[in-house]
């Protein structure tokens, strides 16, 4: 399992929006160039960067986390707002590792298919945000008729590089993750999950490495000293070297 620290950035700035409610904003730093940096040296393997204002369809970060991109060494993958072809594709010329579709990727099929044939299927992550077992889109702002199960069955049949699930109760509260919704999607799918919301301790950390899930996404713990990503990542090694 890899350890993905969240980098969410709205405004210009990096932040986490409680159950993404812009109104209920906790900003953490006021550079994002600088949190990459951070991160980068504190030893990720992976960054998970979301442009909130694109998924609010609130403007957009583009000339910031294109700068981000350019000066990173890191593996980052995109998300927020990437409702185009080619967009992702530019994202990927400019040097992300994966793009991280929703909306459009639920919605239209065919944008899935064409995202393949442009950029592989190993550079595509689909989020699923769920809450009450149905997915939300827009940027949580709409719930839709979609059942989380069986969406996450007809995603796995594109091959894609991941599965994100975001369990929005759980996103930016610190109450762990939802470890039961988790286990029944990894039991239908082949696809490799990424569990966000609520990871909030070594111990939640563990627990999802005892399911197998291929990586964690963790944002507010990160941030406000309730896990150290040197911590975090030594503990995932002893783990593995158990198995």
């Amino acid at each position: 399992m890899i350890i993905i620290p969240a980098v969410d950035i709205f405004n210009g700035k990096v932040v986490r929006l409680i159950h993404g409610n812009p109104d209920n904003c906790i900003v953490y730093h006021n550079d994002p160039v600088e949190v990459v940096r951070h991160w980068e040296k504190e030893g990720a393997e992976y960054l998970h960067i979301v442009d909130l204002n694109a998924a609010l369809r609130i403007g957009n970060n583009l000339k910031l986390i294109e700068k981000i991109l350019k000066n990173s060494s890191i593996n980052i993958e995109i998300g927020g707002g990437i409702d185009s072809i080619e967009k992702a594709i530019r994202l990927c010329d400019l040097g992300a590792s994966r793009i991280v579709v929703g909306t459009v990727a639920i919605l239209n099929s065919d944008f899935l298919k064409k995202l393949k044939e442009k950029i592989g299927s190993n550079k595509i992550v689909v989020a699923l945000d769920y809450k009450n077992g149905k997915v939300a889109i827009e940027g949580w702002k709409k719930l839709t008729k979609f059942d989380l199960t069986s969406l996450s069955r007809t995603i796995n049949k594109f091959n894609v590089a991941a599965i994100l699930l975001t369990a929005i109760a759980h996103d930016g509260k610190l109450i762990g993750p939802d470890i039961k919704t988790i286990k029944e999607v990894k039991a239908i799918v082949k696809t490799p999950i990424i569990a966000s919301g609520g990871i909030s301790s070594i111990e939640d950390i563990k627990k999802l490495m005892e399911i197998k899930v291929y990586g964690a996404i963790i944002g507010r713990a990160l941030y406000e000293g309730k896990i150290s990503l040197k911590e975090a990542i030594k503990e995932v090694s002893l783990c593995l070297q158990k198995e």
